[in-house]
């Protein structure tokens, strides 16, 4: 009787949630806070693999990042992004020379217990139609406190989260991304259905592998006087022709004339386009890759350079 007394005054003074070693991950409400989160007893092994997701919209846009331990030992971080169902995702790996990259990120994991936020109920006030979903992903190996040697958890931006909690996820979503420095990148491709396309002076790429690498929106790194891009490219995934657009101009229709499979000049890229304007035949274009850039030149005209969008 004494026991059930001590049970009840603990559940009026936390509003009805039990904490510290009552607590239970199926008992998380939403009245739930984030000291009590931290005090919910939760034990892992080695952390294996963190990762940030977003996307699943009307579009089919999606975007993550993932650290996580290679065969060879090396640490790295993958990044994949694309921007529509129907454009390429484009990954970029990076090399994690931090050797407490792991331990960080372990300590941030245990600070604020984010393993049983999985457990918070679903926020029905966030339910939308073909909106795009967050979410963090962990996972550990288990298997010294019963678990299997890859036990996962996933974190959504559409559960519950108590106050203050996005700043929380968002913080550790920072710290991931901390790690994609532009001078540890290893590589960057595109992925096609599982294939790796790369592009570079030294790899002859097929005219197929071409399409794929340059298709999509692309926005010039000259802005306008607004403030965005003074030119976009975009090429159609229908046709065999791309819109060149001017802020405030014209709209060129430009149509590939040749694929001549030599360097342009003294870019990176193995092969050029020569393009030639729809309304204008004489007017033609050159347009090649150097890493994630493309670059378009008309004799007598300055290069603009893109930046897919």
């Amino acid at each position: 009787m004494k026991k059930k007394l001590i049970l009840i005054l603990l559940v009026i003074l936390t509003g009805g949630v039990l904490v510290f070693g009552f607590l239970k991950p199926r008992e998380l409400t939403k009245r739930t806070t984030i000291e009590q989160l931290k005090k919910i007893k939760s034990e892992h092994g080695p952390l294996l693999t963190v990762s940030y997701s977003h996307g699943g919209g009307m579009n089919g846009d999606s975007f993550s990042e993932t650290i996580r331990t290679e065969k060879d030992g090396r640490t790295v971080l993958e990044v994949r992004q694309s921007s529509e169902h129907w454009i390429p995702i484009r990954v970029w790996e990076y090399m994690i020379e931090d050797e407490d990259v792991y331990p960080k990120l372990r300590a941030y994991i245990d600070e604020y217990n984010l393993s049983v936020w999985e457990d918070l109920p679903f926020d029905e006030e966030m339910i939308a139609l073909d909106a795009p979903s967050s979410s963090i992903h962990l996972s550990f190996n288990d298997e010294a406190y019963g678990g299997s040697r890859l036990e996962s958890c996933s974190i959504s931006y559409e559960n519950y989260v108590p106050d203050g909690g996005y700043e929380v996820l968002n913080g550790f979503v920072s710290l991931i991304e901390s790690y994609r420095r532009d001078e540890d990148l290893i590589q960057t491709y595109l992925d096609v259905d599982g294939e790796k396309i790369f592009t570079g002076r030294e790899i002859e790429n097929s005219d197929e592998e071409i399409a794929e690498l340059i298709k999509g929106y692309w926005g010039s790194e000259k802005l306008g006087d607004d403030g965005y891009s003074a030119y976009s490219l975009y090429t159609s995934p229908y046709d065999e022709e791309m819109e060149l657009y001017q802020r405030g101009g014209d709209r060129i229709v430009l149509q590939t004339k040749e694929t001549v499979h030599e360097p342009l000049s003294a870019y990176d890229s193995s092969w050029y386009l020569i393009l030639q304007d729809e309304n204008d035949p004489d007017s033609l274009y050159s347009l090649t890759i150097e890493k994630e850039k493309l670059y378009l030149e008309k004799p007598g005209e300055e290069t603009i350079i893109f930046n897919r969008q």
